[in-house]
């Protein structure tokens, strides 16, 4: 865990020398969007209440903040985006890329390149420095989307306090999902050596020079037979992790579901026949339908921050095999 966290601090750092201007943007953009996301709730609530109680100060008021915070949510959030994967191509291409294969070939001997242990690992984390650098922002991304959701909640409570239930139903999803990306990132570890052999089997009957000597050798189609067995062995164990992990992942849905809809029923009981409720009522369902997609933000990130563990642990392995095999050339 303490080299995780030193993953992100090293990532972010790099992200930081490389454009500092753009890394502040980013940081900027999550926070308007964590903020507005929950002032469009609001802003209908005080569209409904000026409505009521014929107020058209507090109605326009309402309009144009609810209109200013959804503009400030779809906008600022695209530009984060694209500004946050410009960073982490940079940093992924220019740094991460070329210090793991600096890594790789400044060993003076070849003896690594003849272990499965360290030869699975590089197959793993191949072509996927964006994602080891991508890393570190989900996990600022996931603290930010977690605010976000409890400022929902919050909204919601504060028309009933019974809402804030909702926490422990919203919690439920995100457990169930870690437990299926856990499943998913054992098995691809498992599987790493199978689609090494794959590939190796791949390029023995594609490549011109070894092609030759199966043909004369007439083992061509064993060659194609043994390919073939392994994609689909390690394509079915694949398969049935992340299917598991959708099972998962429905099951913690459907509580959270049953758990919003008893929420709204006791909302609506509450609120009997008061006019005055009109905008609570509005501002319940908005923020509400706004609550899943906030829930479910929350959980992806989350999820890509465990999921992310299966390039992690094979990317510190790799490093550490590195450090040691420059200690002893000392």
């Amino acid at each position: 865990m303490t080299e995780r966290f030193g993953l992100v601090r090293e990532f972010l750092g790099r992200c930081w020398r490389t454009g500092p201007v753009a890394m502040l943007v980013v940081l900027g953009c999550l926070v308007l969007n964590m903020v507005s996301f929950a002032l469009i709730g609001i802003g209908m609530r005080s569209i409904v209440n000026g409505t009521v109680h014929d107020d058209p100060t507090v109605m326009v008021l309402g309009a144009v903040g609810a209109a200013v915070a959804y503009t400030v949510d779809m906008t600022i959030s695209e530009i984060g985006f694209m500004l946050r994967i410009h960073l982490v191509e940079r940093v992924a291409v220019a740094e991460i890329e070329t210090a793991t294969l600096r890594d790789a070939t400044g060993i003076e001997t070849i003896e690594h390149l003849e272990h499965s242990d360290y030869l699975d690992r590089i197959a793993l984390v191949r072509g996927e420095s964006w994602a080891i650098v991508d890393s570190a922002w989900a996990v600022v991304e996931a603290v930010v989307l977690a605010v976000r959701l409890l400022l929902t909640v919050a909204v919601l409570g504060s028309v009933s306090p019974s809402l804030l239930v909702l926490v422990a139903f919203a919690a439920v999803p995100t457990v169930f999902e870690q437990r299926g990306r856990r499943r998913i990132q054992r098995v691809e570890t498992e599987t790493a050596e199978l689609r090494r052999l794959e590939r190796h089997l791949f390029a023995l009957a594609t490549e011109p020079a070894t092609s030759k000597e199966l043909r004369v050798a007439g083992t061509g189609a064993d060659v194609v037979a043994r390919q073939r067995a392994a994609w689909d062995r390690s394509a079915t164990l694949r398969f049935r992790a992340r299917l598991v992990a959708a099972c998962w992942s429905t099951a913690g849905w459907l509580v959270f579901g049953v758990g919003f809809v008893g929420g709204l029923a006791v909302v609506i009981v509450q609120a009997g026949g008061r006019p005055s409720a009109a905008g609570d009522l509005v501002m319940v369902v908005t923020v509400g339908l706004q609550l899943r997609w906030a829930v479910e933000a929350a959980v992806r990130r989350s999820a890509d921050t465990g999921g992310y563990g299966r390039l992690l642990e094979p990317f510190l392995w790799l490093r550490r095999y590195s450090a040691r095999a420059a200690a002893e050339r000392r």
